[in-house]
């Protein structure tokens, strides 16, 4: 019988052409791991000792080419963490999780913490060899590039954000973000200059105007109109604005003399009385008569308490 390489390690994969589960090992040397065995029943995995008992059939095939034992194991926890993080472990045979708490050796025995702490430390120095390295990411790039991966990455994201705890988190940052300076800066530039747009402005005022016309949008603003003029501060104020508006030049020659549609006087008129009464042409009571008005109005008017922009 030749003598075994390292050439030989492998990380090798046996599928149940049945159900198309799989289980994942690795070999020091992968010609003979099973080369002689084709009685999976004596496998040491229960699950598919059991499949094999109940007949059905597996294949067993390579799956990455190791230089090492070592360099084998690691890849064998990567393929393990792989089908663990794509959601697909209840596909696999495997039980445990994690290599370094099965047998590393295949030879039935377990590993003592002597002997995992060498693992670890030649894992370490395998793992950052740059040919290991580069297999590695090449092995990942092609395992993520399939569509099955793909589509059950995208599974497993929508499963993961789903999760109250994960949307809890996701909306605390969400808000952390939004509070930010720069954050409200941005968007503050960016809504204005979206405003500033016509056809933004032209879709804001139409969907304005539906709003406005429904019946429970009137309905709402003039109870809300009625309570607001209800209350007496909003009465002081409207008030207020209404005497002053009232005083305004513009407002006292609208609704004075002549202007006023119950004036019995003109402009005229009002001249003629305040001279006659200088020069003394006239009292106020001979006055009164002659325009058709009372004693008061024509005090009034001398005394500029009313016609005051004449």
């Amino acid at each position: 019988m030749s003598k075994r390489t390292e050439n030989s390690s492998a990380v090798y994969q046996i599928v149940n052409e049945r159900t198309l589960q799989f289980y994942i090992g690795s070999a020091k040397d992968f010609e003979t791991r099973y080369g002689r065995v084709h009685d999976w029943t004596k496998h040491k995995n229960s699950r598919l000792k059991q499949d094999a008992i109940a007949g059905d059939k597996f294949i067993y095939c390579k799956i990455q080419d190791c230089a090492s034992l070592v360099e084998a194991l690691c890849m064998e926890q990567w393929w393990l963490d792989f089908y663990v993080m794509n959601g697909v472990w209840d596909c696999l045979y495997n039980r445990n999780k994690f290599v370094w708490k099965c047998r590393p050796d295949n030879t039935g025995r377990k590993c003592s913490e002597e002997q995992k702490a060498k693992i670890s430390a030649a894992t370490k120095i395998a793992m950052n060899k740059q040919a290991v390295k580069a297999r590695t990411i090449a092995a990942q790039k092609e395992a993520a590039g399939k569509p099955e991966t793909r589509a059950r990455n995208s599974a497993a994201q929508k499963v993961a954000q789903n999760r109250p705890e994960v949307k809890a988190r996701n909306s605390i940052a969400q808000k952390e973000a939004q509070n930010r300076p720069e954050v409200r800066a941005k968007k503050s530039t960016a809504q204005r200059a979206a405003l500033s747009k016509p056809e933004v402005r032209a879709r804001m005022s139409a969907a304005q105007k539906i709003a406005m016309n429904k019946q429970e949008v009137r309905a709402k603003i003039s109870a809300g109109q009625k309570i607001a003029s209800s209350k007496p501060e909003v009465k002081a104020k409207r008030s207020a604005a209404q005497k002053k508006a009232q005083n305004r030049l513009e407002v006292l020659a609208k609704n004075s003399g002549e202007m006023n549609v119950h004036s019995k006087l003109t402009n005229v008129s009002v001249c003629e009385i305040r001279t006659k009464y200088a020069t003394g042409e006239a009292s106020m009571g001979a006055m009164a008569k002659e325009y058709g008005v009372s004693g008061k109005t024509i005090y009034n008017v001398i005394k500029r308490r009313t016609w005051k922009l004449i």
